[in-house]
Formats: structure tokens, sequence, C-alpha cells
């Protein structure tokens, strides 16, 4: 049974999201006095130190220091300096980094199962999409056996807000697309082709030069809260929810040799600490998009939403191809994906979508 209550999503519906292996506790105690051999883990994070997800996983690192009474050491690389978007799964695998944040939408054919999150017009909030997690979790380790096939450990999931449309010009409508070049990755190209756009799969770190360059003409597939890590509103001045839906699920991810070499101890630290961010993730994320709204409001970019007859049309024509799209990968790697929905459905019908409040898009445009 789940709560559609904000507050109980956020602080306790969590196990599933951030905990794929049985019996895994947030948070425990330990460090001094233990038999833990030392060690240094290195941490690849393709977004900047003051991106929000950064405030999260500091947050984790400084737990797992203190818990484990520094038998292990987190040794931080930023700015996609050591793990980039588009090769953390080969990175993390190789061993260039013992653990990294990736994002399942870059990799579409080894990450199927994990590619529904970043489904257009499938979930509404990164509340609703922890619930999903839950639930998924819940009923089988599906997920985390489709990362250990890839090569890794799925440590946490971190549920991301739904993306934003932004555009050079004013791009108020669905009409409005209609010959544009669109940066969209994954099954949202298929939303952007729906309605008469070209979309270009770039790494969200070269957007800004195809946008400075008139390359692109907008994007999708980004929460209003990361637009200042990019800068991208400097270049892109028009800020829309489209009500496209969630962007995709980011996970930390481990080196499986590493996480291997690991005590049981050590793993139970280091999955704690990453599960107990997740929460401050989500109960941050109204704040910084409130933070967000105000400052770019202030350097002149504009917020506004699309009227609800154009996201149901943009919905009605490109929801069911996504969705068979991603069944069709999901059925070609050997997985049930009608099972895989089945659960997400029961897991969405005990939700009101309405308990998620507005949005960051939606609160700044009625500012």
């Amino acid at each position: 049974m789940f709560s559609t209550s904000r507050r109980t999503i956020a602080i306790v519906g969590l196990a599933g999201v951030t905990a794929l292996v049985a019996g895994c506790t947030t948070g425990t105690s330990g460090g001094e006095g233990t038999d833990d051999p030392p060690v240094t883990l290195v941490f690849g994070h393709v977004h900047s130190e003051s991106d929000p997800s950064s405030r999260a996983l500091q947050q984790a690192f400084d737990q797992i220091e203190e818990e484990s009474g520094g038998s292990i050491t987190i040794d931080v690389s930023y700015d996609g300096s050591l793990v980039t978007n588009q090769d953390s799964l080969t990175a993390i695998k190789s061993g260039r980094a013992d653990l990294g944040w990736s994002v399942p939408n870059y990799f579409p054919a080894e990450l199927p199962l994990s590619n529904y999150f970043s489904l257009p017009f499938s979930l509404a909030s990164a509340e609703e999409m922890a619930v999903v997690i839950d639930a998924v979790t819940a009923n089988s380790d599906a997920l985390g056996d489709e990362f250990r096939g890839a090569g890794v450990e799925a440590v946490a999931f971190y549920p991301n807000p739904p993306s934003i449309l932004s555009s050079r010009e004013p791009m108020d409508g669905l009409d409005a697309i209609q010959g544009k070049s669109m940066r969209a990755l994954g099954d949202m190209a298929i939303a952007i082709g729906a309605a008469g756009g070209n979309s270009v799969n770039l790494p969200i770190q070269e957007v800004y030069q195809a946008l400075d360059t008139n390359l692109l003409d907008g994007y999708v597939g980004l929460p209003m809260a990361n637009v200042p890590t990019f800068s991208l509103n400097e270049v892109s001045s028009h800020i829309y929810d489209a009500g496209i839906g969630t962007y995709s699920t980011s996970v930390v991810i481990a080196n499986s040799a590493k996480w291997d070499s690991l005590t049981e101890h050590q793993q139970e630290i280091v999955r704690g600490a990453f599960q107990d961010a997740v929460a401050t993730y989500l109960g941050n994320n109204s704040a910084i998009e409130d933070e967000v709204c105000a400052d770019l409001t202030a350097a002149g970019v504009t917020f506004d939403a699309w009227s609800d007859a154009d996201r149901e049309q943009w919905a009605a024509i490109a929801s069911a191809p996504a969705i068979a799209n991603w069944k069709q990968r999901v059925e070609d790697a050997g997985l049930d994906a009608d099972g895989f929905l089945a659960v997400v459905d029961e897991a969405k019908a005990g939700m009101n979508p309405d308990d998620a409040g507005l949005n960051g898009v939606e609160r700044c445009a009625a500012a």
C-alpha cells in the first residue's frame, strides 16, 4: 500500500527506490572499532559541484566517512572530468572510477527496463517516480539484475522532476515544434518527431554551443533546477512546462569488483548513506526550483505552461508510439514488459497526481 501524501512519499516510501538489495537498511552505525580495511572510493560525477545532485551527494559522502570511522574515504571528480553522461556505464564497469552518477536514458539498449522512467507522458513528478520504483523493486530485483547484466551494481535510484521544454524563441504551444531542431534523448525523441520536430541526440554538455550557434532551436530532457548548472538560460531564455513528464531517473552505480571487495558492513554503510541522500534530494527540490525561478526571472528568462489542450494533444500522438518502442526493446532483451507495466499501473492507481502539487515551472509561471 502506497501513501499519496507528498511528505510520506518523500520521507517514508523510499526503501525500494534506493535499496535494490533485500535487507538493506537506512544508515548504519559503525566505523571505529570495526575490522573493516581502509579503502578509498573514487566517485566520478558528471555534474558540477554546485549542481543540485551534488548537494545531496555531499551528504552521502560525509555520512559514509563518518559512519565508517574513516575506513572509507571518498575522492570526488566533478564536471565530467573522469566520467561523462554518455560513457558512465563503461567508465564504472572498467574501473576508471569506483562509483558514479549515471542516467539510463543514455543507454536504451543496455538498460531497457530503466528507460521506462524517461518515457514521455508516463510519470508526472519525482514523487510519482519514487513510488513506482518502490513498487517495482519490492516486486522483483529486475532493475538490479539489469544493471548487473551491464557490468555494474546499482546502489541507489534518484527520482528526477519533470523535464522542461526550453527554446531560443517563444514556443508556447504544440504547433511551434513543427520543423524545429530540438535536443532530445531516448524515447523523448519520439515525442519531438510526433510533433513534427527534428530530434538531435546530444549530451547535455554540448547543448549550450549547439544553441549558441543556432544548430538547435531548443531542448527537452532536463529538469528546471539543472538549467543554471549548464548556463543554458544564457542561450535559451524561454522555459515551458509542456506536460512531457519526468526526465529520467539518475542512478549511483558501482564497479562490480570494487563493490564485491567491500565488506558487508561497508556495503551497508555506503548503500544506507546514498539512500538517506535520496530523501534529501527529493525534499530539497522545491526550494531549489524556487531559487532557480527567482534567479532566472531576474536574468530575463520567461516561464510559462502550455494549455491543457496542447498537452493532451501531444500525449495523444506521442505516448503510445513511445511505449510501443520501449516495449519492443524490453522484449528483445528477453524481459517481461507487460509484467513490469502491470506493477507500474498498480502503483500509479494508488496515487492522486494532484498530491504532488504544482511543479517548479508551474509555480514560477504563476508567481
